[in-house]
């Protein structure tokens, strides 16, 4: 092992993994170290000890527009064997009564699981989808490409333009403010009521990038 280094990365997750690799791809020397066994962090797939057979995610779990990131097409996953599957129901909130509120990748199956619930909210989550697409596309998408800005920056430039400041705007609210502004109160009345103290999230998250095509 070489005794000197031009970096040392403490911890081997995935975002680790990224760097170490954008580091190496410069020509540095790199050691990434980990009192974990095996590379990748959360990134990992095990097979329930209590359930033999059943194998899940130990942390990892929200990878919308994974594909879509600059390091992905950077470090040409693909060409070195990486093929990345997205399962069209992307996540399922059971409730106690054996329904289901279910995100697909198919916004029109999205709102009809809202529909449900409530048609009220699932005609507010189709208004707020037609809303934010363009915040998605214009503004949250290349921010994503992009080098972080200073938040005072970010600010001043958002402003200039009305999805931005649409965007500042529903990004200040509280969630339960949030909650009433979107209009999702069915909804989030059979939330409380079926998780006491849970909460519900922020409706200007409630448009993946995933659903930014009609």
């Amino acid at each position: 092992m070489p005794d000197e280094y031009d970096g040392i990365i403490l911890g081997t997750g995935h975002n680790s993994l990224v760097l170490q690799a954008y580091m190496a791809r410069s020509g540095l020397r790199v050691l990434a170290v980990d009192r974990a066994p095996a590379p990748g962090g959360g990134l990992a797939t095990i097979e329930n000890p209590r359930v033999p057979g059943f194998r899940h995610n130990t942390h990892s779990f929200f990878h919308r527009a994974l594909t879509s990131m600059p390091w992905y097409r950077d470090l040409e996953l693909e060409r070195h064997g990486a093929r990345y599957i997205e399962p069209e129901l992307n996540v399922a909130l059971i409730f106690r009564d054996g329904r289901s509120l279910e995100w697909w990748t198919n916004f029109e199956k999205t709102a009809e699981s809202f529909g449900e619930f409530s048609q009220r909210d699932a005609a507010t989550l189709r208004r707020w989808v037609e809303e934010f697409r363009p915040i998605v596309e214009r503004i949250l998408i290349p921010e994503a490409q992009s080098p972080p800005l200073p938040p005072e920056q970010r600010q001043e430039l958002l402003g200039r333009s009305r999805l931005g400041r649409r965007l500042l705007e529903v990004a200040a609210l509280s969630p339960d403010y949030a909650r009433s502004t979107c209009g999702l109160g069915d909804l989030a009345i059979l939330f409380r009521r079926s998780w006491p103290g849970g909460t519900w999230p922020k409706c200007a998250w409630a448009v993946p990038p995933t659903w930014r095509r009609p």
